[in-house]
């Protein structure tokens, strides 16, 4: 995320209730420890990683992709109640429209930093569509969209999700939100093994093609 929404305390918490059905009490103990000292400080979209090294029996490995779902979810409860909270202590705009987001430049002439993230959070969503079959494009789309409403995002319904006119409505802190939904939706669609491999290779071409942005700021 761009800007942990959550403490290590609390995604720990969320993993742990994810978890809790498939494994006993000793065990989940030690996988929590594993989890906290190699992934607490990662992005959601590498919880499918450390689940194929925990998963190591065979009634594990048929129900990952079950169980990374209930992750995601948990996490995705905590960070929803999280916003609730926050939105209640913020002054809306009378307006209804999101304040601009501040940007910064690093000399006269130069791009601003929010236009870059722009660009290459455009760019990675358009790759990851670039990937999904035609014939599931349109459902895949409302599905993203839909999801990212429940995130409490305001979206063009009327514009698919990698529009320039989408990046309007969308502020640069929620970009990193943004992706993991887009992970999660791929994940429900062509499963996480997949969406792992997709996602490093997407990753990789954004590293190269924008080295002047932090992925920190996305993934």
């Amino acid at each position: 995320m761009t800007t942990e929404l959550l403490s290590l305390a609390q995604k720990r918490n969320a993993v742990e209730r994810g978890l809790r059905p498939y494994f006993n009490d000793s065990v989940l103990e030690r996988v929590l420890r594993y989890w906290e000292v190699e992934y607490g400080n990662k992005p959601s979209f590498v919880l499918n990683r450390f689940l194929s090294e925990i998963c190591n029996t065979d009634d594990l490995r048929l129900c990952r992709k079950e169980i990374l779902k209930q992750v995601l979810s948990e996490i995705s409860e905590v960070e929803r109640q999280i916003r609730l909270n926050i939105r209640t202590d913020e002054t809306v705009p009378q307006s209804g429209i999101n304040p601009p987001e501040n940007k910064k430049t690093t000399g006269l002439g130069e791009v601003s930093v929010s236009e870059n993230l722009m660009d290459a959070f455009q760019y990675f969503v358009v790759s990851i569509y670039n990937d999904i079959p035609v014939e599931d494009q349109m459902e895949f789309d409302t599905e993203i969209r839909q999801r990212i409403l429940k995130m409490g995002l305001s979206i063009n319904m009327e514009a698919k999700l990698y529009d320039t006119e989408q990046m309007n409505f969308l502020p640069v802190r929620s970009y990193s939100r943004v992706i993991t939904a887009l992970y999660e939706t791929y994940c429900e669609f062509y499963g996480p093994v997949k969406a792992d491999r997709v996602y490093a290779r997407r990753k990789e071409e954004l590293k190269q093609k924008f080295m002047n942005v932090s992925l920190h700021d996305l993934l």
